[in-house]
C-alpha cells in the first residue's frame, strides 16, 4: 500500500487540494484521507474519470480538524446522517456534497439554525427519485381494447 505521509509531511503548507478519485485505489483512500496535512483548509474530490467506482466508506473524524470547505461530487455513497454527524463536529463554513442517490435525511432542516447564525453555505444535490416507465392502463385486460375501439 502506498503511503502519503511523506508526501504530506513535505507539504505542510498545503491548503487547498483537489483530486480525482480514480488516482487512488478502495484501500489506499483511506490511508490518504487519515494522511492529509492539519494546514488543509478546502478538500475537493472530484468523480472517477473512468468508470470504476471509489466509495468512500465513512468520513473519518481524523479527517483534518481544521477544514473550512468540503466538496464531494457524485460518487460519494456516505449517509445523511455521517454526513451530517461530520459537520456537526466541525467548524466547516462550506459544504457542497454531489450524491448518486436520493435523500435519506433532510440534512439542511437539521443545520437551518447553524446557517443563519453563522453563514454556514451547505449545498446538497440528489438524484432525482427514478421515473417510472408505466402506464396507467398497464394491466388491465385486453377487453379494455375493444370498448376504447367502439
Amino acid at each position: 500500500m502506498i503511503s502519503y505521509s511523506p508526501v504530506f509531511a513535505a507539504a505542510v503548507q498545503i491548503e487547498t487540494l483537489e483530486i480525482d478519485i480514480s488516482l487512488l485505489s478502495t484501500i489506499s483512500l483511506p490511508a490518504f484521507l487519515r494522511g492529509l496535512p492539519h494546514t488543509l483548509r478546502v478538500l475537493k474530490i472530484v468523480p472517477a474519470s473512468s468508470p470504476i467506482f471509489h466509495p468512500i466508506p465513512r468520513l473519518p473524524h481524523s479527517l483534518v480538524p481544521g477544514i473550512e470547505a468540503l466538496a464531494i461530487d457524485s460518487f460519494c455513497p456516505i449517509s445523511d446522517k455521517a454526513l451530517l454527524r461530520f459537520i456537526q463536529s466541525r467548524t466547516l463554513k462550506r459544504v457542497a456534497m454531489h450524491f448518486a442517490r436520493e435523500m435519506q435525511l433532510d440534512v439542511r432542516a437539521e443545520l437551518q439554525p447553524r446557517m443563519q447564525e453563522s453563514g454556514f453555505h451547505l449545498e446538497l444535490i440528489y438524484a432525482p427519485p427514478p421515473v417510472l416507465q408505466s402506464s396507467p392502463w398497464d394491466g388491465l385486460s385486453d377487453a379494455w381494447d375493444v370498448v376504447q375501439d367502439a
